[in-house]
């Protein structure tokens, strides 16, 4: 928390202020001689920020701007790649009435590659799947997740279908092809991932992805780590929806998320 309880304590205690009654004693992994290298590595999955703020318990290590993807680096991460029709093609879906996105990646010799972005005006789900069917030859093994609210049915598509069944029916896909979860992750969440993943591993973006690069350069979150209103531009944040769909899918088992009960052990 930055609110009270480091106002109170935390603050006294680093500036050897803290006077009685009240009294602070930090307990820190490294104090722990029982943390194993093993959990000492996994912990090193961790972006800079989180990792000074979770395992060193520096109540400072949080972002100067509220910048979602605070590790973005656009010198570091944007960078020409190509489709290569050898690798699955993962797409990550985000529905909106105006504009429909999706985000297409491959990941190649452990390199993680968002090759293009999709992003139509005034469209729906069938001229979405009809464009990217178009943007890949040959076609190649589709991956699917997104936006788990196209799990429900929609008077947009025909016969009230889901969006999902639209694009199995569309891309061809059997079960095994989907990885969409049952609900959306949580904005908070998926912020110490996607970070920790562009800190720590090997992630590149082609420059064509425009909207995608503008929102990890823009998009904000407020003070709890939560999505902010886009107020001035109401079509921000949905390729960044798309990016952290798939991070959370297929990327979050990369990061160890440290909790209270592991760092006592």
């Amino acid at each position: 928390t930055q609110k009270w309880v480091k106002k109170k304590f935390y603050e006294p205690h680093k500036k050897e202020e803290l006077a009685a009654p009240y009294f602070f004693l930090e307990a820190l992994p490294d104090d722990n001689p029982f943390v194993t290298d093993d959990q000492w590595s996994a912990w090193k999955t961790l972006d800079p920020i989180n990792y000074d703020r979770f395992i060193k318990g520096d109540w400072n290590a949080f972002t100067v701007k509220k910048q979602f993807a605070y590790s973005f680096n656009e010198a570091k991460h944007v960078k020409p790649c190509q489709y290569d029709p050898s690798e699955y093609v993962y797409l990550s879906f985000d529905f909106n009435v105006d504009p429909m996105t999706c985000l297409a990646r491959q990941t190649v010799n452990g390199q993680i590659r968002y090759i293009k972005e999709f992003r139509i005006r005034n469209s729906d789900i069938y001229e979405m799947c009809d464009v990217i069917n178009a943007a890949f030859q040959p076609y190649p093994v589709w991956i699917i997740t997104g936006d788990a609210s196209g799990n429900n049915r929609s008077a947009l598509t025909k016969g009230n279908l889901n969006y999902y069944t639209v694009i199995h029916e569309k891309l061809g896909l059997n079960d095994n092809q989907n990885r969409v979860p049952a609900t959306n992750p949580a904005v908070k969440d998926t912020r110490v991932v996607c970070n920790s993943v562009l800190a720590n591993f090997d992630e590149i973006i082609d420059p064509s992805c425009t909207y995608l690069i503008e929102d990890l350069k823009y998009c904000e979150v407020d003070e709890d780590g939560q999505k902010m209103d886009s107020g001035k531009d109401k079509h921000k944040w949905h390729l960044m929806d798309c990016w952290r769909y798939d991070h959370n899918t297929f990327h979050s088992h990369l990061i160890h998320l440290p909790d209270t009960e592991e760092i006592e052990q």
